[in-house]
């Protein structure tokens, strides 16, 4: 998941003259690669310039997102529409609107994890499948058989079951990897 932790306190980081970031929380100094594995663990981080004291976090927050995503992030023509109406529509956007849109869509994304997670669980966690409930043949089974069919039986249900947790393994591997 997207937001692994939240904490409600923030981290102070000093920023020295010498492009060196301080953790006052840690006692340690970090690199920019550090302060954005700390954001991504659900830090929140106020980034504070040593010697004017003024509040540079949006600056910093800029250029790990920047350093990380590089310089593509962007295509050209937005960038000359941001410089253009900075002042305007735009910063209202990257102010107001795309905060809430990501939040709606992280709380979202979230949401049908645990769904799925939630519908996973009961259904094929317990080593079988319980579809059984909604076949309509299941009453209609055949009374005396001879035993080579039911061993063949047997064997195919046993390699139907490895097939399916096999699937279920599988399919909770891609919820791991969304989940990170």
């Amino acid at each position: 998941m997207g937001r692994k932790a939240s904490y409600d306190i923030a981290i102070t980081i000093k920023k020295y003259s010498n492009r060196r970031l301080y953790d006052t929380a840690h006692s340690r100094y970090l690199t920019i690669e550090e302060l954005g594995e700390l954001i991504q663990q659900g830090f929140i981080v106020q980034v504070i310039d040593s010697k004017t004291k003024e509040d540079i976090t949006q600056a910093i927050l800029t250029q790990i997102v920047m350093e990380r995503d590089g310089i593509y992030l962007f295509s050209s023509s937005f960038l000359h529409q941001v410089i253009r109406n900075r002042e305007g529509i735009l910063g209202e956007f990257f102010t107001d609107f795309v905060p809430k849109m990501l939040d709606s869509y992280l709380d979202t994304r979230d949401a049908m994890q645990r769904q799925i997670s939630n519908f996973a669980n009961p259904w094929l966690m317990s080593g079988e499948m319980k579809m059984p409930l909604f076949n309509p043949f299941l009453d209609s089974k055949p009374e005396a058989k001879s035993r080579i069919r039911s061993s063949k039986l047997t064997t195919n249900k046993e390699q139907e079951r490895r097939l399916i947790k096999a699937q279920v393994r599988e399919l909770q591997a891609r919820l791991e990897e969304l989940k990170d």
